[in-house]
């Protein structure tokens, strides 16, 4: 549960509220160059920023914690290895400008990508932290060039801005290094739709698809959705696991502690003539509480060692299914030793107040 908790808590690099995505795949046989995707592209981005209730749209080639991106490697210029066979592959990503502003990715370095950089224009790129951080040191990447395998092209990039690291294959997944290309510079006919919205990015869903059927009425959209749903749906296995795990802890937790309980308190109860003897010769009741408490906590003590002991031992095979907590996680335990304690405290003071307030002739014919 804990380790859910931190899950949570993750940083994605972006704003997923109020956004809706949906995927675009334009056919070969109608779309066959990039003039004419780049004229479908700018024509559906005119007359979805014009809705009611948008206030940004972008596109991708995927967005964030679907781990869709495309690989390709890459050179810097200047460095002895120009080999591509040798060159290390990174998250390659063609989107239009207004990407960042839409997902609210922060601009580190830099700057963005505007509508000056067009197909004509010299090829630019922007980077994300990691990979600045991976390959360029503290020398920092803006204005070196690079250059891209893409396909049987190999392009060269001046590198204009440094942006966040986003997460693209889920919250406990480190970033990996990413490299985002203006779209009207290397466009494709696989895009991700993404609207940011004033309300319910779903209550414009329909604007959207009309607005695509106006330039195309045979395309269609795919994988409708929100990016918190895909956010909700990226953690899902290990809500689930979470869940049922937890159920079971908390069962297990529960016969524990009636176990501790019944346990104890039988074990004091049998004690009654013991009590009504130490009473009789003059034993204060406040010593021989102490005596019982002294004499249950030993047994419980020896059990939650060797529980701890338990627990180190097994929760090493759990380390897989556990983010950001380690597998003997010493607050988890305590938590659990504390209450085992209040549970084995309450054991044995309940009987042991019970039998101080008989009769000492009464507890000594106590059967």
């Amino acid at each position: 549960l804990k380790s859910f908790l931190q899950l949570q808590r993750v940083n994605p690099g972006f704003d997923s509220a109020r956004v809706l995505a949906a995927r675009i795949a334009l056919p070969q046989s109608k779309y066959g160059n990039e003039a004419l995707l780049r004229t479908f592209y700018a024509s559906l981005l005119e007359k979805i920023e014009v809705l009611p209730d948008v206030q940004s749209v972008s596109l991708a080639t995927t967005f964030p914690l679907t781990g869709g991106a495309l690989y390709n490697s890459f050179l810097i210029e200047g460095e002895s290895n120009q080999d591509f066979s040798k060159a290390p592959s990174v998250l390659y990503n063609p989107i239009t400008a207004d990407y960042f502003s839409t997902l609210k990715i922060p601009l580190l370095q830099g700057r963005f990508f505007t509508q000056g950089d067009r197909a004509d224009s010299p090829p630019v790129a922007i980077v994300n932290k990691s990979l600045a951080r991976r390959h360029f040191g503290n020398e920092g990447p803006l204005h070196r060039q690079i250059r891209i395998e893409d396909g049987k092209e190999k392009l060269w990039c001046e590198i204009v801005g440094v942006v966040d690291d986003v997460k693209q294959y889920g919250l406990n997944q480190l970033s990996s290094p990413e490299i985002y290309l203006p779209y009207t510079q290397r466009c494709r006919r696989w895009m991700t739709l993404l609207v940011r919205t004033r309300h319910d990015p779903m209550l414009v869903y329909s604007s959207v698809r009309h607005s695509m059927t106006e330039i195309d009425k045979d395309q269609p959209l795919h994988g409708v959705s929100s990016l918190d749903a895909v956010m909700f749906d990226s953690v899902g296995e290990a809500r689930f696991r979470s869940v049922l795990l937890g159920m079971l802890a908390l069962f297990a937790l529960s016969l524990a502690s009636i176990g501790i309980y019944g346990v104890i308190a039988y074990s004091v109860s049998r004690r009654t003539r013991e009590i009504g003897v130490r009473t009789a010769l003059g034993a204060q009741r406040k010593d021989i509480l102490l005596l019982i408490l002294k004499q249950g906590f030993g047994v419980v003590s020896i059990g939650m060692l060797l529980g701890c002991l338990g627990s180190l031992l097994v929760g090493r095979s759990m380390a897989g299914l556990l983010f950001g907590v380690r597998p003997f996680d010493v607050y988890s335990l305590g938590a659990v030793v504390i209450l085992f304690a209040i549970v084995a405290f309450i054991a044995c003071l309940i009987p042991a107040r019970r039998a101080l307030t008989m009769d000492p002739m009464n507890a000594l014919r106590y059967e």
